[in-house]
């Protein structure tokens, strides 16, 4: 039974209309117990993350919050995403957590060489019960990543679902883009896509 919700956020600018706000709100108004931290190390426009550092700050966060890996899902979007295919490497026990990934990529084509550090993806040699954990989800138009969402999917050898005109799953007032979704308010939309064998709540 899943008890807790991990939310892992891309690299670049906080805002209180992402998508991820919505999800907490509502995971919370069923009961469960949300984890957004917001404050992952140089996760800002214009600084080099750096994958150890963010694998520490993630891991604190999970010990910190009790996040038990067989009742927790985790949502993680963009770069998120790529870090935490690094923390599934190294700590299979964590492959026990259903995961959502949301705009992330296999390769970065993104131009931006300040986050090369959390590429290549690695090949995870995963079993049949660890792939039917793992959704990849992804968009026809995401101008960001430039990769469908059939790329990762395929590399895991897991689920993937592209959700048209969903850009890079974020709010408008970010992407000023009209054939994007609002993603921000209509989350929702995206949410009922979403198979309830990865999003039970």
């Amino acid at each position: 039974m899943v008890k807790n919700v991990l939310l892992v956020r891309g690299y670049g600018q906080l805002h209180e209309d992402r998508w991820q706000v919505y999800e907490a709100g509502y995971a919370r108004g069923r009961g469960l117990h949300v984890a957004y931290p917001e404050d992952i190390p140089d996760f800002v426009d214009g600084v080099s993350p750096k994958v150890q550092a963010f694998r520490e700050f993630i891991l604190e966060v999970i010990g910190r919050d009790g996040l038990e890996p067989d009742r927790t899902v985790v949502l993680a979007h963009s770069l998120g995403g790529n870090g935490w295919l690094r923390i599934l490497q190294e700590r299979e026990d964590l492959r026990a957590c259903l995961t959502i990934f949301l705009g992330t990529p296999r390769d970065n084509r993104t131009g931006l060489e300040k986050i090369n550090d959390f590429f290549p993806t690695p090949d995870l040699e995963l079993t049949e019960e660890e792939r039917q954990k793992i959704l990849v989800v992804g968009s026809n138009n995401d101008s960001v990543i430039c990769e469908p969402p059939s790329v990762l999917g395929e590399h895991l050898s897991t689920v993937h679902l592209t959700i048209p005109g969903a850009g890079h799953f974020m709010p408008r007032v970010l992407h000023q883009n009209p054939t994007e979704m609002d993603l921000g308010a209509e989350w929702g939309m995206v949410r009922q896509l979403i198979s309830r064998l990865h999003l039970p709540y």
